[in-house]
């Protein structure tokens, strides 16, 4: 029972991903930063109303909070302005993370079709079909837009509320 075990180092791994588990592994990374951007905008949402269930859903709730001009932000059309250039990105979130993904050889060049299994009425219509590195440039994009809505923050009132004075009570 006092035997030893000995622990060797581990040897750095050379291999070499393949291009379907990049593809696996960017699109991990677009829902990722897609639900940071639904997390901020619940709990923005949530200081008014509750928030809706689908992120585009939430994005056109925060929209109308924002038109309303209720929500705090010093520059709300910066806000409505990031909230529309992240939107499109909220819809293909939500093309990819429901589909299967095959890879396909196009003028001898893998590309990958994400096929929505919640679009069975139309497949050829409702499919993406995208290159490793057109993804990855979507990625950073994503990232991109993301970053740039979730770094907002309210202002601050300048002044505390205004008390209201108590209602006089009778003698």
């Amino acid at each position: 029972m006092n035997a030893q075990t000995q622990i060797f180092a581990a040897e750095p791994c050379t291999q070499k991903r393949s291009d379907i588990d990049e593809v696996h592994l960017i699109r991990s990374k677009i829902i990722d930063k897609c639900a940071h951007v639904e997390r901020w905008l619940f709990e923005h949402i949530s200081l008014f109303a509750r928030p809706e269930m689908m992120l585009t859903k939430k994005i056109v709730q925060f929209s109308g909070i924002i038109e309303l001009n209720d929500s705090g932000f010093r520059k709300p059309e910066i806000v409505k302005e990031r909230l529309q250039n992240f939107a499109p990105y909220a819809r293909f979130r939500s093309e990819i993370t429901h589909s299967e993904i095959k890879e396909v050889q196009i003028d001898a060049k893998p590309h990958f079709v994400f096929l929505n299994a919640g679009r069975c009425d139309d497949p050829a219509t409702k499919s993406v079909i995208i290159t490793l590195d057109e993804l990855e440039g979507v990625r950073k994009t994503v990232s991109r837009a993301a970053n740039d809505l979730t770094t907002l923050r309210p202002t601050p009132p300048s002044s505390p509320p205004q008390q209201m004075p108590a209602a006089a009570t009778g003698p």
